[in-house]
């Protein structure tokens, strides 16, 4: 996709200790790392979806017709949360990818927004953007969650539908219920937000529950940290992939 420009969603994170990650380590291998998660990132993407990497910076676009309707605004989040929620699962088994000598697991936080997007080649700006450049970092652990644009417009697809003032939870589209969770979001600044957030275990169909508890290990492997922080970023974390995992396999 060389140019276009709408009403799109974006989700932009980035990984959590990547500093800790690189430390020490010679540039070489960490662009090899990258490289992989890019290649594995391109593996997900629909062809309606953008993905641009800066850094340890991961950002997945969708924009379709400059007054989109409800309908193209739900499909426009699912392709980006289904293309993220792919590459999330993925990434904790990067290690066993031929492409890369890494054996580290990275987990990942940021945002999910919806607005007005420009993309031209790997340029990406406008409303969306912004938002999710703003959230992306947020959370205290490895959430993706959905902003207050994504609310709004979920809310008013709601009311559309004859909801009057929909509560949080009513207010998901069926294609989006296994991909959006509720969840009271933990923040660094000791706050929280209820909102939907990204459940990683989404796309596991056909796979087993000990299969989704072996990703979970794995993953969880990722905060080696003992600083305190990192322990509760840890536990936040844990706490909304047990919560995920009995959702999936309730």
């Amino acid at each position: 996709m060389s140019e276009t420009q709408g009403k799109g969603a974006v989700i932009m994170m980035d990984a959590l200790g990547f500093k800790e990650y690189a430390r020490g380590k010679p540039a070489n291998q960490i662009l090899e790392f990258m490289e992989a998660a890019f290649e594995l990132a391109e593996t997900y993407v629909p062809e309606t979806v953008t993905v641009t990497f800066l850094s340890d910076t991961v950002i997945f676009a969708s924009c379709g017709a400059e007054a989109a309707d409800f309908q193209s605004a739900v499909d426009s989040i699912e392709n980006v949360c289904t293309a993220a929620a792919k590459f999330l699962y993925a990434m904790a088994d990067l290690s066993q990818s031929r492409t890369t000598s890494s054996s580290d697991v990275l987990n990942f936080r940021g945002a999910l927004s919806y607005g007005e997007v420009a993309i031209r080649k790997t340029f990406l700006v406008g409303a969306a953007i912004n938002e999710a450049a703003a959230l992306h970092e947020t959370a205290d652990g490895a959430f993706i969650f959905a902003g207050p644009s994504v609310i709004q417009l979920l809310a008013s697809i709601a009311s559309e539908g004859g909801t009057a003032n929909p509560r949080r939870k009513e207010i998901t589209p069926p294609s989006l219920r296994a991909l959006l969770r509720n969840y009271d979001v933990p923040l660094a600044d000791g706050k929280s937000f209820e909102t939907l957030v990204l459940n990683p275990l989404s796309i596991i169909s056909g796979k087993s529950k000990r299969e989704a508890e072996k990703w979970i290990e794995n993953s969880m492997s990722a905060f080696r940290s003992s600083d305190l922080r990192v322990m509760i970023k840890a536990t936040n974390t844990e706490r909304f992939l047990e919560q995920m995992l009995d959702k999936v396999f309730s």
